[in-house]
């Protein structure tokens, strides 16, 4: 499925028109985000920062998606992040560096997100704990 279809999808999931069954999927999320991927995920507690207004899920093969509902005047946005490696450890910080550049955190999210280590540039440690690299967001908006 093309990206730009799925962020759409995504984003009609969170519309308030849309359909029954969305709206309680949705819903569901968003109440209970530890269904999504547990305690401590970032699944889980990204919807948990942005309370009753997120939805995100990632998949598989290095795919974030992640639904922000109607907010402040703004319609539903979706978003969809795909490594194209496969890689799930940089779809975190990719999506979190678009969601800061298209602004569409408040300051105190994004100081959290940032104090959570989803920001980039997040530091890429070997076994024995050594920094090794980093991982850097090299698009802009």
């Amino acid at each position: 499925m093309p990206l730009a279809a799925t962020a759409l999808g995504v984003a009609r999931l969170l519309d308030p028109d849309a359909p029954a069954e969305a709206q309680t999927v949705t819903k569901a999320m968003m109440q209970h985000p530890e269904m999504v991927q547990g305690d401590g995920g970032f699944d889980t507690e990204f919807m948990r920062l942005l309370a009753g207004r997120a939805i995100s899920k990632r998949g598989a093969e290095g795919v974030q998606i992640i639904g922000l509902a109607p907010h402040a005047g703004r319609p539903a946005i979706g978003l969809v992040v795909k490594v194209a490696d496969g890689s799930a450890r940089a779809a975190t910080p990719a999506a979190a560096a678009a969601l800061a550049q298209l602004g569409l955190l408040s300051a105190d999210e994004l100081a959290e997100v940032q104090a959570r280590g989803w920001l980039p540039p997040v530091p890429q440690r070997n076994w024995r704990g050594l920094l090794t690299g980093e991982m850097r967001a090299l698009f802009t908006f």
